[in-house]
């Protein structure tokens, strides 16, 4: 099967708060980000015409890191009793894209590196 995506996902757990254009809030669980885009469950369904503002739990991910992050819900799937978004970023420049797409790289490779160096008692560290 061909893959279709324009910049690598990588797997980064992470929580945040959605905040929407209406002023409506919600809590998510990231499921994997990418330099366009990431993918979200939460347990309230969003409105998905709305502009969304992004804002990060207590993780390490800033991105990008001159602003806080916009973007738009292009995929909705209910699986009861949560919801998975696939959110596009939106509001960031060609250059914002690309400092997201190696940090990203760079962040995953690290952590790969990180975990494969430091096997503890059959488990790997992060």
């Amino acid at each position: 099967m061909k893959n279709n995506r324009e910049y690598n996902r990588y797997s980064v757990k992470c929580s945040g708060d959605i905040t929407d254009s209406r002023h409506n809030n919600y809590k998510f669980v990231m499921n994997n980000i990418s330099a366009g885009g990431m993918s979200i469950t939460t347990d309230e369904e969003m409105i998905e015409e709305n502009e969304l503002t992004i804002l990060f739990d207590m993780c390490d991910i800033m991105l990008p890191r001159t602003k806080q992050l916009k973007g738009r819900i292009v995929r909705k799937k209910a699986d009861d009793p949560v919801y998975n978004y696939g959110i596009r970023f939106t509001d960031v420049t060609s250059m914002e894209v690309v400092e997201m797409d190696e940090y990203l790289r760079f962040r995953h490779y690290s952590a790969l590196v990180h975990m494969v160096d430091n096997p503890v008692e059959g488990t790997y560290m992060r």
